[in-house]
């Protein structure tokens, strides 16, 4: 028999690294505002920035989509995904309604 609180344990699911990837690089980006002055930046390197920022916007928003259905939710919670860190928050402590990781326990 498993423990209610076995619901709420992490476990992995799809999107999880494309998750990463998008919170990555947009932290990166926020610790080299305290080095770069990007209003004085030269315009290449402004638009390279803002090319990886897009894809790396992209992957987050894809990998939260595909934890949102890994866990067996309704796609309309992947709205939670526009409010940043509070939706990944949000996705991690949800509990797995999917059947395939019961967890057997040992007698």
């Amino acid at each position: 028999m498993s423990d209610s609180a076995d619901a709420y344990r992490e476990h992995d699911f799809p999107g999880k690294k494309f998750i990463a990837i998008g919170v990555a690089a947009w932290g990166l980006y926020w610790l080299s505002s305290w080095a770069i002055v990007w209003n004085e930046a030269p315009k290449p390197l402004l638009f390279v920035t803002w090319g990886i920022l897009t894809i790396a916007s992209v992957f987050y928003l894809i990998g939260y989509w595909h934890a949102v259905k890994g866990k067996g939710y309704p796609g309309v919670l992947w709205l939670a995904s526009l409010t940043g860190i509070i939706g990944v928050i949000i996705i991690f402590f949800l509990p797995n309604k999917t059947s395939n990781n019961l967890v057997e326990s040992t007698p």
